[in-house]
């Protein structure tokens, strides 16, 4: 291919700059959808990412109002998500629904439907969840309360009862029972969190004893037939008038008042109580409220389909009452609830399996109304009113998640940053959407800890976790957050309190982050399109509120490279068919396999179901259930269903089952991977990786006429792989959401139903690999240089690397380590600290040592972070912190951790810190891959890989290690595909390259003109943004992070700083068909390149290259580099100087500003000189440790080659 005659493609609403990082684009041959390939580049707004908008104590201006959505605008975000807050700052003067709040908001909806942005709005003040000062407590969520009376009957009582407990002055009664006094109380276990007692706890479990019969009543239990309604004897005052029975009776007046629960966190007229869940009219009354004062003022944007409304994640307590609870439990239920009432004061009616039961059916009959008269009712309200909905279905309520995010056009999940924490809740969105036919997933993304945020997050330090959000389902980020800026210059401003991630308008990269949102587009659009493709369908169980999914219960052991989505009761009963032995559903998804629970009991409407569709065809595992949960129509129901069991499972047993029944077949006592084995389903996707142990994640979409599969690398090392997909008689493509490039694949392999080809990942690397209808008869199975094999069809010989490794207390472990955040540090040795909080700090981890050795082993684990460090050992599924070290640790840091005879020892930077303690149990180094899971994530920093010694090192050896300095990672790419008309290569380094055919024999090519990579050293003029407190200009003689420079107003920089150099290029670099490229080594954090005049567009990611063949000249050639880094550098070069504002401190979350200044509220500038910050939280002192910044090289022009194949 001639130089010069690759395809410049640019593409509209600034999606692609003038030039690629990586390359120009080029448009591969259509055979997908030409709609997909041409949306590809320029994606629709529908794809873009959303924020959440917050708007702080009614502190917010017009002005702002404009900025921030016009801001958001251009950096490609695609719509908002407002929330009126209440933190621990300062008021303004915009009060939750008053006419200046009112006018706000209407500003607000008017500029968005000018700037094409989509304006959504929380349902009230705060986060959760529905409520304020104009919900009175008859409206409220209501709990159930009661006084108890024993009477003597065989005569007419008279008797005053107490009123029950009351809140607010609001109380009503409910029902009013009697029943023979027994001779002792028995309670069923943990009776108030199976009632849904508010503050009793949350997800209880039916316990249930199966060997027992629900025939005899003890002594200590109440019969239920005894049981008798007097509610009509007693009048409003309680005074009973009752012709008792002979005997004793005890007499319980059941009544409700409010939970007193307000919405949260509000203030002002926005705080009031939260409304009934359960009641249609309670939600009605809210959402009119609203309305009446809200719709008029948004009109224009409502009418245009662009405006909607949120219910985020649920957060205030349970509820278990509403005042028609007796009438909608019967219709549920088919029995009245007043012979069972007892149960909820904690007594046992009949015995403690009906109680157990009744108590089921009664959470069945909450979470079915808070279904249908919260969720789906809110869902109605919003379409009268041409209004989106949105949720967030979970989080501790009395209702299912799934039943609840059923009917709402768009449902979220959420993670946060640096941690596992709520990240599962991302599935259980995607299985709700796709479950019902809805494309968009979205999820509050990236919220961030102080410890995790505060100003540290930048876009390339987000993306593995971001990606592998992308292979949970999701496809939409939401943003958690943008805080409003109501001034117009202060920076960086406003903030959601200690809650990050700082995504405003006033952060240093915000729009140069444009770049990773670019990305961010393409890769939802392309995860909004096609169906999921997954062969487990897992069953959620029939608790209500059951499991908790959303933080990883019920979470399925299937083998690497199979996919699930969940399914809860509703999707089985009403949307389940079965085709061509296929569990389908209406909208193209289908699945292999339903994964039942680990749970002994089925209710008879889905036993009846699952016998229906195993018949059909269905495949089913799970284990042998054991009985029914409700107790109605009991024994009819409980023959009917010992006949399905024995039908689908057989006879009781331990041993593995395989049955075959009707067209179906049925597994039990089985693992889901040698279900695999028995059925021969051969992985979906399945990789090996010349390092052994790369953390590799994927999704798998199907297209009307192809497949996309989304592979992300979960670390940031280079990495080469070989990948298998379930597929065959397709011709796969690479398309890079970043540049929009798309490479045809040429060097792979089609057989047997599986397509597999090589891989290159950059660090934290990702691609789409598309494949067509079309099969390419010319195609490559390998490509060797000097006889080693650089691309091949063949897998890796392994996959993991010093799995078991065999030395114990007597090693050492040395590596670099650049943490990028906080982390929580235990204060003192010994203390045990739960893995299960996910976080990504732990440089060196590993299974625990009982996993791997057994008893009296563990494993070493080492955390380190921008506040210190720590070694644990890891004996079970917690860690034990043996040596701890705080300290500010700034930039890469070089750490040893020695073990001598058990007793660990701490070097940083080659110098001696502390000595810890020394272990009882054999400790050994295991350096694994540990976070290719759902829980644990991959060191978020940078670091080299650990190098484990099998004996204590010296200090000498140590400081030889350190001395070496930080092993720079370039790519290791000797050859890479290209964008070309035809495949082709690109060719990095020089040598006799042997290609092997598929169609047999082999061919070469020579490369003999690729020139030694020439470096810009010398000298460099840096000039700085203005008013950040740094000099106009400055000469660095060699590029070094600034962060380490003599001057404080260099050192403390924040924003982007310019680096400008002459280079001469010598004829040879761009000779003949020689491919030119910049590469900036390393930078901190972000980059802008200006070439001979050329914008080449921004770079994000490594590797931070440029292809520069179209630019670059022969002789003099003007280069400039704008970097852009974080905002700690100046806060903390501020806090050196003297105070400006008072603070108060809220321990570890950091201190809140408590008053604005004037100039700050009047929309002013901020007073020259002093600090050249200003916000409104204080996160960092003058002792933090600082961040690298700016250029830090080495930048090299290199050269490469292209051949076509």
């Amino acid at each position: 291919m001639k130089r010069r005659q690759f395809l410049k493609t640019s593409a509209a609403a600034g999606l692609v700059t003038m030039i690629t990082p990586s390359g120009l684009l080029y448009s591969c041959k259509q055979n997908v959808s030409d709609f997909i390939e041409g949306s590809f580049l320029n994606p629709p707004s529908s794809a873009k990412p959303f924020t959440w908008w917050h708007w702080i104590n009614g502190f917010v201006t017009k002005d702002g109002i404009t900025r921030d959505l016009e801001a958001m605008a251009e950096v490609g975000i695609g719509g908002v998500q407002a929330f009126s807050a209440y933190m621990d700052m300062p008021h303004g003067n915009a009060d939750y629904l008053s006419p200046l709040w009112i006018d706000l908001m209407q500003h607000a909806a008017s500029e968005c439907l000018r700037l094409g942005l989509e304006f959504d709005m929380h349902n009230c003040m705060g986060w959760s969840s529905s409520g304020g000062s104009w919900i009175p407590p008859e409206l409220s969520m209501q709990e159930l309360v009661w006084t108890e009376a024993s009477v003597e009957g065989g005569k007419t009582v008279k008797r005053q009862l107490e009123q029950p407990f009351k809140r607010l002055d609001y109380y009503r009664d409910a029902i009013v029972v009697a029943f023979p006094s027994v001779s002792a109380t028995e309670t069923i276990n943990n009776w108030e969190q199976k009632a849904n007692y508010p503050n009793s706890g949350f997800h209880p479990q039916i316990e249930l004893d199966t060997l027992s019969s629900n025939d005899e009543i003890s002594e200590s239990a109440i019969n239920p037939d005894s049981v008798m309604d007097i509610s009509s004897f007693m009048d409003e005052s309680g005074m009973l008038n009752w012709e008792a029975p002979a005997g004793n009776w005890t007499i319980i007046r059941f009544g409700h008042t409010t939970t007193g629960i307000k919405n949260r966190p509000s203030s002002g007229n926005g705080q009031g109580l939260e409304c009934d869940k359960f009641s249609s009219e309670a939600l009605d009354f809210h959402f009119n409220y609203m309305m009446e004062k809200l719709l008029p003022a948004l009109k224009p944007i409502v009418e245009n389909g662009t405006f909607g409304m949120l219910i985020d994640s649920y957060e205030v307590n349970l509820q278990n009452w509403t005042i028609n609870m007796p009438q909608e439990f019967e219709n549920r239920s088919g029995y009245e609830i007043y012979k069972f009432m007892s149960v909820l004061a904690g007594r046992v009616v009949g015995d403690t399996n009906t109680s157990e039961r009744f108590l089921w059916d009664f959470r069945k009959t909450c979470a079915d109304l808070m279904a249908k008269n919260y969720y789906d009712r809110f869902v109605e309200l919003c379409r009268q009113s041409n209004i989106i909905s949105s949720t967030e279905p979970y989080n501790k309520g009395p209702f299912d998640e799934m039943r609840a995010g059923e009917n709402m056009d768009v449902n979220l999940g959420e993670f946060w940053m640096k941690t596992g924490h709520f990240s599962h809740s991302v599935k259980v969105a995607a299985s709700i959407q796709s479950m019902n036919g809805k494309k968009v997933v979205g999820a509050e993304a990236f919220t961030g800890r102080p410890f995790y945020s505060k100003w540290q997050e930048y876009p390339f330090s987000m993306k593995t976790q971001g990606d592998f959000m992308y292979t949970m389902g999701l496809n939409r980020f939401i943003f958690h957050r943008y805080a409003h800026q109501p001034h117009p210059t202060a920076v960086p401003g406003m903030t959601m309190g200690q809650w990050g991630f700082h995504f405003e308008r006033t952060n240093t990269w915000f729009y140069q982050g444009k770049k990773w949102l670019e990305y961010a587009t393409r890769c939802q659009y392309m995860l909004q399109q096609g169906t999921f493709v997954g062969d487990v369908m897992c069953f959620t169980g029939e608790e209500a509120p059951g499991d908790d999914i959303t933080m990883g219960a019920l979470y399925p052991d299937i083998p690497t490279g199979y996919d699930f989505q969940f399914a809860n009761r509703d999707i089985l009963l009403h949307k389940v068919t079965v085709k061509d032995g296929r569990i389908c559903l209406p909208d193209g998804l289908s699945f292999t396999l339903l994964l039942l629970p680990e749970k002994d009991f089925l209710t008879i409407e889905l036993a009846r179901k699952l016998k229906e569709l195993v018949q059909q065809g269905m495949i089913v595992s799970g284990p042998r259930p054991q009985t029914i949960p409700s107790l109605s129509n009991f024994s009819s129901a409980e023959t009917e269903f010992k006949s399905i069991v024995e039908e689908l499972w057989g006879a009781e047993t331990k041993s593995p089952v395989d049955r075959k029944v009707g067209a179906g077949r049925v597994f039990s006592n089985l693992p889901v991977k040698q279900v695999f084995e028995k059925l021969s389903l051969k992985p979906d996707f399945e990789f090996t990786s010349q390092s052994g142990d790369a953390p590799i994640n994927y999704i798998h979409r199907k297209l009307a006429d192809g497949h996309v599969y989304f592979v992300a690398n979960r670390r940031r090392f280079n990495e080469e792989l070989v990948c298998s997909f379930r597929l065959e008689g397709y011709q796969p493509e690479l398309w890079d959401a970043n540049t929009g490039e798309r490479k045809s694949v040429a060097v792979y392999s089609s057989e047997n139903g599986i397509t597999t080809l090589p891989l290159q990942l950059d660090p934290g690397g990702s691609v789409f690999v598309v494949f067509k209808k079309t099969d390419s008869a010319k195609r490559l199975l390998a490509i060797a240089k000097n006889g080693e094999t650089l691309f091949s069809t063949k897998h890796f010989s392994q996959n993991g690397k010093n799995d078991y490794k065999q030395i114990s207390n007597n090693f050492s472990v040395s590596l670099w380590v650049k943490p990028e955040t906080d982390e929580v540090i235990p204060d003192d040795l010994g203390r045990y600290v739960e893995t299960t909080r996910y976080t990504s700090s732990y440089p060196v981890f590993a299974p625990s040592g009982k996993q791997l050795f057994g008893d009296g082993h563990a494993t070493f684990v080492l955390l380190a972070a921008r506040n210190g460090v720590a070694v644990f050992e890891k004996a079970d599924e917690n860690l034990k912190a043996v040596l701890i070290a705080k300290m500010p640790i700034s930039s890469w840091t070089h750490f040893t951790v020695v073990y001598a005879d058990g007793q660990p020892s701490l070097y940083v930077n080659g110098e001696f810190i502390q000595q810890g303690e020394k272990s009882p149990l054999n400790v050994h180094p295991v350096i694994v891959d540990y976070q290719n899971n759902d829980k644990l994530f991959y060191y978020d920093g940078d670091l080299t890989p650990p190098k484990v010694f099998d004996y204590p090192i010296s200090k000498s050896e140590i400081e030889e290690l350190f001395e070496k300095g930080v092993p720079y990672e370039k790519s290791s790419k000797t050859v890479e595909p290209f964008s070309g008309e035809n495949s082709g290569f690109l060719f990095w380094e020089n040598g006799e390259y042997v290609l092997q055919p598929a169609s047999g024999g082999t061919s070469k090519i020579v490369v003999d003109e690729i020139n030694k990579p020439f470096e810009l050293s010398g000298d460099w003029i840096v000039s700085f943004q203005e008013d950040r407190g740094a000099p106009n200009q400055i000469i660095l003689p060699e590029l070094k992070s600034l962060h380490t420079h003599p001057e404080d107003g260099v050192k403390y920089f924040s924003g982007t700083a310019t680096y400008h150099k002459t280079f001469v290029v010598e004829p040879r670099l761009i000779a003949n068909e020689k491919r030119v490229f910049l590469d900036l080594g390393r930078i901190a954090v972000i980059a802008e390149v200006v070439l001979n005049g050329k914008e080449l567009g921004i770079v994000w990611k490594p590797p931070y290259r440029y292809d520069i063949t179209e630019i670059v000249k022969e002789g003099e050639n003007e280069l400039l580099v704008k970097v852009t880094n974080q905002w700690p550098n100046r806060l903390i070069g501020d806090e050196h100087l003297p105070v400006e504002n008072e603070f108060k401190k809220y321990g570890p979350k950091g201190s809140g500003i408590v008053d604005f200044p004037d100039w700050f509220r009047q929309g002013k500038p901020k007073p020259a000189g002093g600090r050249v910050t200003f916000t409104t939280w204080r996160h960092f002192d003058e002792d933090s440790p600082l961040l690298e910044a700016g250029l830090i090289g080495p930048v090299e022009i290199r050269n490469a080659v292209t051949k076509e194949i």
